[in-house]
């Protein structure tokens, strides 16, 4: 009798050790932006880069910070490229533009996948001018970073998608970018993290400012993250 006493308590304190050891569950949430304030660090097209490098890619880089449900405010961080040289052909293309600035049957070029980062440029857009040979002045990386308040980091990586040419005022003078990233992991709660979402973004060449200024960004539905 004393022994299967003894027995039981040992299995409950092993089940309430379990129970204080657990941490909280794994859930997969929806990945939606609710509003941000985001602005282009620098944007390069093929214009500026072929004549500098020889090579038919193009760019930019994106910061600020981004209100996603159910996480709060995070900063972000976000560059990727697009290869001009490899356009795809009408079977290949997923994706739909939206601006009114799209031509009709317009050029649509493959966002670059993680094999291809990083991506050097040759064109300096802060200078407006070419660098000599050889040498890089930006570098599109493929990386997404969403930090928090708490310094906890959210990571992904551009894993494809396209870009579709605008003709505001001038021809190619805006894109328009559907980039498919997939999550990588992160640090403190997202740690391992998993998921993967879509964001279109519109971007157009300001001539009074002579900038690339950001006319649309959002994250499209069916996007998860899961930690």
């Amino acid at each position: 009798m004393h022994g299967t006493m003894r027995v039981s308590l040992t299995f409950a304190l092993f089940a309430l050790l379990l129970v204080g050891c657990q941490t909280d569950p794994i859930e997969t949430r929806p990945f939606e932006m609710t509003s941000h304030d985001v602005t282009m660090d620098w944007g390069i097209t093929i214009f500026q880069e072929e004549p500098c490098s020889g090579n038919r890619i193009a760019g930019g880089a994106i910061s600020g910070t981004t209100t996603i449900a159910g996480l709060g405010v995070l900063a972000v961080g976000m560059s990727s490229a697009w290869d001009v040289g490899n356009l795809l052909t009408d079977d290949e293309r997923q994706y739909e533009p939206t601006s009114p600035a799209a031509p009709p049957d317009g050029p649509v070029a493959p966002v670059m996948g993680p094999a291809d980062y990083p991506v050097g440029f040759q064109f300096d857009p802060f200078a407006d001018a070419c660098l000599e040979a050889g040498a890089i002045a930006v570098s599109a990386t493929g990386e997404v970073v969403f930090t928090a308040a708490d310094g906890d980091r959210l990571t992904g990586r551009v894993a494809g998608g396209e870009t579709h040419r605008l003709d505001f005022v001038a021809e190619g003078d805006g894109i328009e970018t559907y980039a498919e990233v997939e999550f990588t992991g992160g640090t403190g709660r997202f740690s391992g993290a998993t998921g993967s979402f879509v964001v279109h973004t519109i971007f157009r060449f300001d001539f009074a400012t002579a900038a690339f200024v950001l006319d649309r960004a959002e994250v499209l539905p069916g996007g998860t993250v899961r930690y």
